[in-house]
């Protein structure tokens, strides 16, 4: 069944699910029929990694000690993922290897147990296939052709160490789909001896996200015509393992050129597809001459570029520290001409692991960016119109730390790739320079820079159909995370809820809790006028020193660049008027409680203060006209009920109301000395412990006296045991269930 399932998986997979749907379908008593009696049975589970039950997977058994496979019946995994293969043929005791073929096109890769041993019939218990991603598309040319056997090779980003995965190259028709393991990749693809047609230009694709199932759809291999020529120095000597690039010119992004060197003469040879192009050459590392970028149109049937002359440079050398001092490794240094804002080519040129640098340029005035790793944690940093006529030595190019702004841009909820983030400074609007500026497959991206107020600018990617958004005054005084949503489906945040403002004296205050825990920002308007820009945790605004007037304030959180509904709420700010005291104020006992009610003498008291005895026990709201106070003790109490306005409290309000709840009533079981709520053998031995070796204080005295003759002695064990063991009467109420005495006396409870 392996063998099949490996022909249907390339020639036809439709035919391959009938095969694996009647394998499932195969009766017991056909299974049986194949196999001779005492077969062993192997039995077990597959699943995924989340415990998902994996149907239709194909087992293969091996004897380890050769490879050998084994007859099988029923080697196939049921709708619960669980089978029951039997052996059909005789086999030693030994060390045998389980191999698990998951169903084709689904995300698991194949699995199984290495050296199991078998003596018998056996459950291998629960094998669990490891997950991946699927990659799919085709790979086509300019007409449209499949493109077969064209080769994928993944790459590490970082390190660039390729990592294998099998079944990665093309179909007849330009297919491809291939299983990976979840993470970021830069995707290769090549052509082979056995694609058919070309040359082509291959195809690069870089940071490609798979941390579910992708699908690039179609990738189109041009059809490659090849540009020509030889570098040389000024002095006519040909250029070895000089670099050549072939960039887009609007983008600056480069076409994937393999094998795109010099060689000892000094030649090159790379394809490309018709069109426009810059061709940057770039020397090898160690030589003085300079890069050149020279723009060309590619004709078809290819041109020759002829002698290509690089010319001498000079050094501009120096160290990134940071402002500790300490030397600051693989920075990467950017040429622009400072007057026409062009950036030049240049090669070798990020500081070494000691910080040092030297980068050949041709003499000018420059703008020179620095860009430290984004790991270092330190801002990007421009040194402006630095004349370069010589070798120019920089010193020490001091970076400072830096804050992190991080997020991601979605459309409706879809990562956006290629959005450009920009930063200007708030109060000049002049913009900021920042790099790793563009988000990636996964819609993230993350900048530094030093701390300030930025208005931060997202721009879709051309063609996009997207619109620019701008979150203004941003504060960088800590890493900070904005995520945007620049599609119109966006959703808005919940808003504020327990929404309050309050006057004291000349100050506002503003308070409230948070509709989502997720808000990027609050932003705090008044009478129309942005005053603050909040972070996104924030529940309290306040304002102090404010002059006698009404304010209208408005609240609003922030998230993904979309505004939730105003909080909103208008205060008088007055310094001047103190406010009536209440009117008609009444205070009532009852039970344990106690009742205050009153008439507001002025419709716009801020706050109620409630006085116990001297004490403050509530600020309540300044529109209640009642408060109570439970659960007092018996006594006399005298309240105060104080309004307060902007601060200024008014007189005070008296009255004097007197408690008295009657005595506690006492609840227990007579005879239950040890309050267990069961009268038994170990009550009538708690009330002698009590009596003669020093026992414990009882929780209810009362309790002890079962025969309820007011006292504790010996009796009452002896009245006690007799009801238990020998027929006594039993012990007057409250028994057997809790309650009042009905006949109190001098014992205390409790």
């Amino acid at each position: 069944m392996g063998a099949l399932r490996s022909f249907f998986t390339t020639t036809d997979l439709g035919l391959w699910r009938v095969v694996s749907l009647l394998a499932l379908l195969l009766t017991p008593a056909t299974v049986t029929a194949q196999c001779p009696p005492g077969s062993w049975v192997v039995s077990g589970n597959v699943v995924g990694p989340q415990g998902e039950a994996i149907v239709a997977a194909d087992i293969d058994v091996f004897l380890a000690s050769t490879g050998a496979p084994l007859t099988l019946s029923g080697d196939f995994t049921d709708g619960a993922g669980n089978f029951a293969l039997t052996i059909c043929q005789s086999v030693p005791v030994g060390l045998y290897d389980i191999v698990i073929n998951p169903p084709a096109g689904t995300a698991y890769f194949d699995g199984g147990i290495s050296g199991q041993f078998l003596s018998g019939s056996t459950s291998v218990g629960t094998i669990i296939l490891q997950s991946g991603s699927l990659l799919t598309g085709q790979v086509v040319n300019d007409q449209g052709v499949g493109l077969e056997e064209v080769d994928l090779n993944f790459f590490d980003p970082v390190t660039r160490a390729e990592v294998l995965f099998s079944g990665d190259i093309t179909d007849a028709a330009g297919n491809f789909a291939v299983l990976v393991t979840t993470a970021f990749y830069d995707i290769e693809f090549r052509v082979t001896p056995g694609t058919n047609g070309g040359p082509y230009v291959p195809v690069y694709l870089r940071d490609r996200a798979l941390f579910s199932d992708l699908d690039v759809g179609v990738i189109v291999f041009h059809d490659a015509h090849y540009i020509s020529g030889t570098v040389f120095d000024p002095g006519g000597s040909p250029v070895a393992s000089g670099d050549i690039d072939v960039r887009d010119p609007v983008t600056g992004e480069k076409i994937y050129t393999p094998g795109d060197n010099t060689d000892g003469s000094g030649s090159f040879l790379v394809g490309a597809p018709v069109g426009s192009w810059d061709i940057e050459i770039d020397p090898p590392l160690g030589s003085s001459l300079v890069a050149q970028l020279i723009p060309i149109v590619l004709p078809p049937g290819g041109i020759s570029m002829g002698n290509i002359v690089l010319p001498v440079g000079v050094a501009v050398t120096g160290t990134t520290v940071d402002v500790g001092g300490s030397s600051v490794a693989e920075v990467d240094l950017d040429f622009i001409i400072s007057a026409t804002s062009t950036e030049i080519p240049t090669v070798h040129d990020n500081a070494d692991g000691n910080g040092d640098f030297s980068v050949q340029v041709e003499t000018d005035t420059y703008d020179i960016e620095f860009r430290p790793p984004f790991i270092t944690g330190l801002a990007p940093r421009v040194l402006l119109l630095v004349v370069v006529q010589s070798d120019t030595d920089l010193g020490q190019v001091v970076l400072e730390p830096g804050f992190a702004i991080t997020g991601v841009v979605t459309s409706s909820g879809t990562p956006v790739e290629g959005a450009m983030v920009s930063l200007n400074d708030s109060a000049t609007g002049v913009p900021v320079y920042t790099f790793g500026d563009d988000t990636d497959g996964l819609g993230m991206y993350g900048i530094r820079q030093v701390s300030g107020t930025y208005d931060v600018t997202f721009t879709p990617p051309p063609g996009s159909g997207l619109s620019t958004l701008v979150r203004p005054s941003e504060a960088l005084f800590s890493d900070i995370t904005i995520d945007v949503d620049l599609g119109p489906g966006g959703t808005p945040p919940p808003g504020l809820d327990f929404f309050g403002c309050v006057v004291i004296g000349s100050d506002v205050g503003i308070g409230w809790i948070n509709g989502a825990a997720d808000y990027d920002s609050i932003q705090v308007f008044r009478d129309g006028v942005q005053v603050a820009t909040l972070p996104g945790d924030s529940n309290e605004y306040n304002e102090f020193g404010m002059i006698d007037g009404t304010y209208f304030y408005q609240v609003i959180p922030i998230r993904n660049g979309l505004a939730a509904v105003p909080s909103e709420c208008t205060v008088v700010v007055s310094n001047s008027t103190v406010p009536a005291p209440v009117l008609n104020l009444v205070c009532t006992a009852s039970g344990a409680d106690v009742d205050l009610v009153w008439q507001n003498a002025d419709p716009d008291y801020d706050a109620i203060e409630i006085g116990r005895d001297g004490l403050v026990v509530a600020i309540l709201a300044g529109s209640l006209t009642a408060f109570n106070d439970p659960s007092l003790a018996d006594g006399t109490y005298l309240y105060t009920v104080i309004a307060i306005r902007a601060g200024l409290p008014s007189t005070e309000e008296q009255c004097l109301v007197t408690v008295s709840a009657g005595p506690p009533v006492i609840i227990f079981v007579r005879g239950d000395s040890n309050n267990d709520s069961t009268v038994n053998l170990a009550d009538a031995i708690y009330i002698l412990a009590y009596l003669f070796v020093s026992g414990s204080a009882p929780p209810c005295f009362d309790a002890l006296d079962p025969n309820d003759s007011g006292s504790i002695d010996v009796a009452d064990a002896v009245f006690l045991l007799a009801f238990l063991f020998s027929g006594g009467d039993q012990p007057p109420p409250p028994f057997p269930t809790a309650g009042t005495d009905p006949t109190p006396d001098g014992l205390p409870c409790p």
